[in-house]
């Protein structure tokens, strides 16, 4: 498990909001078929909301380094941060209740990783101001993927409030 400076929940090992603890997930083989997200937003269903979604690299620091491009190398971890994700509501208890789930595509459109509830009990905690701060998620690649483009598709949603955002990013692989 790693923990980064915005912290997380490392994915395939996917990653989770500032401040938490990490928690990983098995991962699952690159290229088999993979079901479908988990919760489809209704027409009526809350909305989260995204401040910015970036693409950001591993450091040699340990932290997370933004970029303004969509360019990464095979074998490097691609990162795609949310930031401040607003809308969340609390439970009875006080605290916030939600999950995640990534999907990433390659160029034709064939899914080659799905993996839901990548929170699981780790996104079961009270959020300071109902904002996820900067959940992110992790595809990590490996040098037998072919070059090409792969879009990455992180789903946020609210337990409670039962909000959903989804948000997507084509990536380079060179």
């Amino acid at each position: 498990m790693r923990l980064f400076p915005l912290t997380g929940i490392s994915l395939i090992v996917c990653c989770l909001i500032s401040g938490c603890m990490s928690s990983s997930q098995s991962q699952e083989q690159i290229g088999q078929p993979m079901p479908t997200l988990s919760p489809q937003a209704s027409p009526t269903a809350p909305v989260l909301t995204v401040e910015q979604v970036l693409l950001a690299k591993d450091g040699s620091d340990g932290k997370l380094k933004p970029l303004d491009e969509n360019i990464f190398s095979r074998g490097e971890n691609v990162n795609m941060v949310l930031l401040n994700v607003k809308g969340f509501v609390k439970g009875s208890d006080g605290k916030n209740k939600f999950d995640m789930d990534i999907q990433v595509k390659d160029a034709e459109g064939k899914v080659i990783l799905s993996q839901n509830n990548l929170l699981g009990t780790e996104g079961h905690r009270d959020l300071p101001g109902n904002v996820a701060r900067t959940p992110y998620g992790v595809f990590k690649t490996s040098s037998q993927l072919a070059p090409g483009n792969y879009t990455i598709t992180l789903t946020l949603y609210d337990q409670v409030g039962e909000g959903v955002v989804t948000k997507s990013k084509t990536v380079a692989l060179q």
